[in-house]
């Protein structure tokens, strides 16, 4: 039952140093019935209301919104392209890695309080090194401002679209239209494909959600994030 209903996560585990499970189905039993499991998480759409009683019953809290814009492909679309965006190489690495483990506080981890922002600030900066690894990620672009790196851009490429997977700003470059040049750089690059582009983001970035909107994504879709830990489910039961 384990192995069908729950799902390794091996790389928010050796993160976090606790055995950590997404959850793939709601139990029937209305119980965690895995026993190795220290933190569990999963995602359910907003509207999915029958799920989420039973989500909170077994203990799980919402800890975040997650919403997600898609950009439409357009023919004519007209881009102002920036030189000092490349594609990152292996020399950039270390500063890719500071700038996303200083560049996001309002992920899912982050609102956890039960994760400390030292783990959950680590979280990132080995996400965006697993390109690095060939295992996340199919592009990686880079901006340069006077020669100091400024911000990047991770990509994802499926058969449907282009997920803009992370995307981070160095914080002296902010408000100085980075992050907008890197994306109109991959609308660019992958205008011949003409594939729509889709990003994630959390409820309360407010200027993350505008920033999306200006550039002309559109919200499609809203997602709970639940977090489900171990030893606040036992201290729950001891009440």
């Amino acid at each position: 039952m384990v192995g069908k209903i729950y799902s390794y996560d091996e790389f928010m585990s050796k993160i976090l140093k606790k055995h950590v499970y997404q959850l793939m189905s709601i139990p029937d039993n209305n119980q965690i019935d895995n026993k190795e499991a220290d933190f569990i998480y999963c995602r359910t759409s907003s509207k999915d209301f029958r799920n989420h009683n039973k989500l909170i019953n077994l203990g799980f809290d919402i800890i975040d919104v997650n919403v997600k814009f898609k950009r439409k492909f357009k023919n004519n679309y007209k881009y102002s392209l920036n030189t000092n965006t490349r594609k990152a190489d292996k020399y950039d690495e270390q500063n890719i890695k500071i700038i996303a483990e200083k560049s996001f506080i309002h992920d899912r981890l982050h609102k956890d309080q039960a994760i400390s922002n030292i783990l959950a600030d680590s979280f990132k900066k080995n996400w965006v090194a697993n390109y690095f690894r060939g295992i996340r990620g199919d592009n990686l672009l880079v901006s340069e401002i006077n020669n100091s790196l400024a911000g990047f851009i991770l990509l994802i490429e499926n058969n449907k679209e282009i997920i803009i997977d992370l995307i981070g700003v160095g914080e002296k470059y902010r408000q100085k239209g980075v992050g907008k040049n890197l994306i109109q750089e991959s609308f660019s690059i992958y205008s011949s494909k003409k594939k729509d582009f889709t990003v994630s983001t959390q409820i309360s970035n407010i200027g993350s959600m505008n920033f999306y909107k200006k550039l002309g994504f559109c919200t499609y879709e809203n997602n709970f994030i639940w977090h489900w830990h171990k030893h606040l489910s036992k201290k729950s039961k001891n009440k």
